[in-house]
């Protein structure tokens, strides 16, 4: 299985990139289509109609679809980033969210970049849940697998490919954050190593 992310606007627009994808790629990710800002623009008010096209666009070129994401620090709509929503008020709010898609894709990227950067101890990045929901990547998983059964469940993140130079210290941080939620019985069947790729300075 070969996967490039696709865009909605060239699939739309681009009937060149369309072909290309069709010819070249047997598994499409939505790049920005199925994030929760452009799913949930208003509380309670879900749009998957860029998503679905993703997804319709998979279908049709005989290709899988792996949907990203349901849960990121950005991406986010401004009712959720300006709402002063309490830490019961955001588990609610990213249950509900986790809950709403189907179950057509066969893998969701559910926790997207999650980890720091920095140097030290901390493990997550500060955002929107994290720390008022401290076990919001937990919550996150096993909401998914309740509502998605069936769906392969990632974890993804970038610049953790090796445990040894630059990218050792992430790379340990979400392996031991792996191996944790093993541990622990909540529900992840991979690990997403995002990369981004200019096949022009190959």
């Amino acid at each position: 299985m070969v996967g490039t992310a696709a865009n909605r606007d060239h699939l739309r627009q681009d009937h060149t990139y369309a072909t290309l994808l069709a010819e070249q790629y047997s598994s499409l990710t939505a790049e920005n289509s199925c994030k929760f800002g452009p799913t949930e623009p208003s509380r309670n008010s879900f749009s998957f109609a860029d998503c679905d096209a993703i997804l319709n666009a998979s279908r049709a070129n005989g290709a899988a679809f792996r949907a990203h994401n349901l849960v990121w620090g950005v991406s986010n709509p401004a009712w959720l980033e300006n709402g002063h929503f309490s830490p019961d008020e955001k588990r609610a709010i990213l249950v509900n969210h986790i809950q709403h898609y189907g179950s057509a894709p066969y893998c969701w990227d559910v926790v997207n970049e999650a980890v720091t950067d920095q140097s030290g101890s901390t493990l997550f990045k500060p955002n929107i849940w994290y720390p008022d929901v401290p076990d919001y990547v937990d919550l996150a998983f096993k909401t998914a697998r309740a509502a998605h059964p069936h769906v392969k469940l990632f974890y993804n993140d970038y610049s953790h490919a090796s445990s040894t130079g630059w990218s050792a210290e992430k790379s340990n941080k979400v392996f031991n954050m792996i191996a944790s939620m093993k541990n622990r019985g909540v529900p992840i069947d991979g690990v997403g190593f995002q990369l981004h790729v200019d096949l022009m300075k190959l």
